[in-house]
């Protein structure tokens, strides 16, 4: 799952994208330095998309201590916590969404009644929802004749 590879950086990136448009974390980057791990490229891992889509929208505590962890971001504004958590929402329901149309092109080549797709990886393994949004587009892009697993 070659789109699975890029997750974290794709987060990073819309991430610093917002705080230069001092759309998100205002407050905090006046206080924080430019030096923390969130400004280095590769520096946002996919493991952290997986902890902050799981986390709690009450507390964040995962999202917190990654925000700190990375950006030395100490008290970030419960309206931030939100857009990073939609961030990764919607970066992995692109990646699903991207997986299963390569996917789909491939099985309706085949044409075959039923198939079934081996994947190995911590990222399918352990997100909350990758396996889902990629399931329920192939879905979509597969006769209902076909069946898959």
């Amino acid at each position: 799952m070659i789109a699975g590879m890029y997750l974290g950086e794709l987060v990073r990136l819309i991430i610093l994208d917002l705080i230069d448009n001092e759309l998100i974390f205002v407050e905090e980057m006046k206080k924080t330095a430019y030096r923390y791990p969130l400004f280095t490229q590769g520096s946002f891992y996919t493991k952290y998309v997986n902890e902050i889509e799981s986390d709690s929208h009450i507390k964040f505590t995962k999202t917190k201590r990654i925000l700190k962890e990375l950006a030395g971001i100490e008290n970030p504004s419960y309206e931030d916590l939100i857009v990073v958590k939609h961030i990764c929402c919607l970066v992995t329901k692109r990646s699903g969404k991207l997986t299963a149309a390569g996917l789909g092109v491939i099985l309706r080549r085949m044409n075959r009644p039923e198939v079934t797709i081996a994947v190995d990886g911590s990222l399918f393994r352990y997100h909350p929802r990758l396996k889902l949004i990629i399931n329920n587009t192939l879905r979509n892009l597969v006769s209902p004749e076909n069946k898959v697993n």
